[in-house]
């Protein structure tokens, strides 16, 4: 027995309208009895869809190689590279502003995506334990983001950056 529409889509991290769509196209097929096979379904689905259009937990390696500058994920998702006289012209801004030139580097990101922010999986945990905290009043707000704000650890901090595909050392 597989999963119910809404279930898969929970698995598959869009909405269950979209699930919806994709089996009324044919791009996936439930079972006999109406339930869907999810490891099944992501096969269709990932073969019957172009990965530069993802979206969701799926496309998160996608995301992952476009922060690291894959050619490949560049090529996926039709970005530019960089003009090296536009890398120049940044260097000689900084250096004339008094920016330290050994052992600095640029890091050019790609188009935005909320998988690649780090303060948007900040602001995910601290919605959560706010919602959690279930404040009513202004008073109890401020209380409640004092203390949820001593929960982020130093070590969880660092994770959101290397989980978005910074270079941490």
């Amino acid at each position: 027995m597989g999963l119910s529409n809404r279930q898969y889509a929970v698995h598959r991290g869009v909405s269950h309208t979209a699930v919806a769509k994709v089996l009324a196209t044919g791009r996936i097929t439930a079972e006999a009895d109406g339930t869907i096979d999810p490891v099944k379904a992501d096969r269709q689905w990932d073969a019957a869809t172009d990965p530069a259009k993802q979206r969701g937990v799926h496309a998160l390696q996608l995301g992952v190689d476009t922060a690291r500058g894959t050619a490949v994920a560049k090529a996926a998702i039709g970005m530019k590279p960089v003009p090296q006289a536009a890398m120049t012209a940044v260097n000689e801004t900084l250096s004339e502003a008094g920016a330290p030139g050994d052992g600095a580097w640029f890091l050019f990101l790609p188009p935005y995506s909320p998988d690649l922010n780090p303060i948007e999986m900040a602001f995910a945990k601290l919605k959560a334990l706010i919602r959690k905290a279930a404040a009513r009043t202004c008073d109890q707000l401020w209380k409640a983001v004092g203390q949820v704000c001593d929960l982020f650890t130093e070590e969880e901090c660092y994770n959101f950056f290397k989980a978005a595909g910074y270079e941490t050392e």
